[in-house]
């Protein structure tokens, strides 16, 4: 069963792939924007776990930091270590997705198509972010939140053709992140 402050958070997360849709709809976006869509939106959760590596206090289950099953306390400095660990790992594999994307030709409108996506899943996970402020997320646990967002956004995006298809692409990928966030944050 979702939890309360889940319930509060998933809404949101539809409704943020909503706009998104709608804006692919209005502006006939290409497969290639799309992609890169999700893309920042992966970054943005990149960054929003950065800093809840930073404010951790003591480890989380399942995190690099326990000791016999129990959390132990991670201090200031592990804190920055871990973010900066996470920050170049994560970051890396990013920035080789970006390579592979910045192969493919961009549409007129592409940096306000991607500023608007940014607004728009950035306020999503910053809402996200204030109401999980307690929950026990894992160190690695934006991998298992955008693995199935790239595999979707990856290997079916290039069978995105259509107004039909894009709709059911969307839906497919709001499905993997609505099931990665639950799993995220334990519902």
């Amino acid at each position: 069963m979702i939890q309360p402050q889940n319930k509060s958070t998933v809404a949101p997360l539809i409704f943020a792939n909503f706009i998104i849709l709608v804006l692919a709809l209005i502006q006939s976006w290409g497969v290639p924007l799309i992609i890169w869509t999700y893309w920042l939106q992966s970054v943005i959760i990149g960054i929003f776990h950065v800093c809840k590596i930073i404010r951790y206090k003591e480890s989380p289950p399942g995190n690099i930091h326990m000791y016999k099953g129990k959390p132990v306390y991670v201090s200031p400095k592990t804190r920055f270590i871990s973010a900066f660990f996470f920050l170049f790992h994560y970051g890396a594999f990013h920035i080789g997705f970006m390579m592979s994307l910045m192969n493919s030709p961009l549409p007129d409108n592409f940096l306000k198509s991607m500023g608007i996506a940014a607004l728009v899943f950035f306020t999503n996970h910053l809402y996200s972010f204030f109401r999980h402020r307690d929950t026990n997320g894992t160190f690695f646990s934006p991998y298992i939140r955008v693995a199935p967002m790239h595999l979707v956004t990856y290997y079916f995006g290039s069978m995105v053709t259509g107004p039909l298809i894009l709709i059911f692409f969307i839906f497919i990928k709001t499905v993997a992140d609505v099931f990665s966030h639950l799993y995220q944050h334990k519902v």
